[in-house]
């Protein structure tokens, strides 16, 4: 999906001429807007103001575009989360990000889209922009891998239980369901 992406924005969006130098804005880790994000309690999808904030070195989400009486609602920290385009044959919605992030010591998946495939596309490519330049290239894995797989309970007795895994970097991260905001637990395999 990446590939396809980028052949748009080259010869169809023309963000690589030569004729003009300059680089998008996205690539220099600067990118606000707003994307629809899903609810960790009821799980519909609301309107949000995403911003960078390099101060920070973080996404932080707000609840409406304007300044005035504008409620910072989440903080995610760019130095310790993974960033993947999900496939749109397996979440609801298309042009979906997945943000995958620590939060204390649990792990917490944040899912946003946007209304067009360029506009997602270019989060990402901040995003992971972003990370680079803070020296955090580590977690710009480009092999993310997401299925289904079954597991059984850890003493090993019990049902196999179908289960949402992703892999990511050393670890396997494993869900309930495809759109949970936490995992049910993790396994290592370094």
């Amino acid at each position: 999906m990446l590939i396809e992406h980028w052949i748009k924005a080259k010869y169809e969006w023309k963000e690589f001429h030569t004729d003009t130098v300059q680089i998008p804005v996205y690539l220099k880790g600067v990118k606000s807007g707003t994307l629809y994000k899903k609810g960790k309690e009821r799980g519909c999808w609301l309107p949000r103001h995403f911003m960078l904030d390099r101060l920070n070195n973080s996404i932080t989400y707000y609840d409406k575009a304007t300044t005035a009486g504008q409620k910072l609602l989440g903080q995610i920290d760019l130095t310790k989360c993974y960033v993947l385009i999900t496939d749109d044959k397996v979440v609801e919605k298309p042009n979906c990000l997945h943000i995958l992030y620590s939060r204390g010591k649990q792990m917490r998946s944040v899912y946003i889209y946007a209304n067009s495939v360029k506009e997602i596309v270019e989060w990402y490519y901040a995003i992971r922009s972003f990370q680079t330049q803070l020296g955090y290239s580590r977690n710009c894995v480009n092999t993310v891998y997401e299925s289904y797989l079954e597991k059984t309970p850890a003493e090993g007795k019990g049902a196999w239980r179908k289960r949402w895994c992703i892999l990511v970097a050393d670890k396997i991260f494993y869900y309930k369901n495809i759109m949970d905001p936490f995992p049910k637990g993790q396994v290592s395999i370094s």
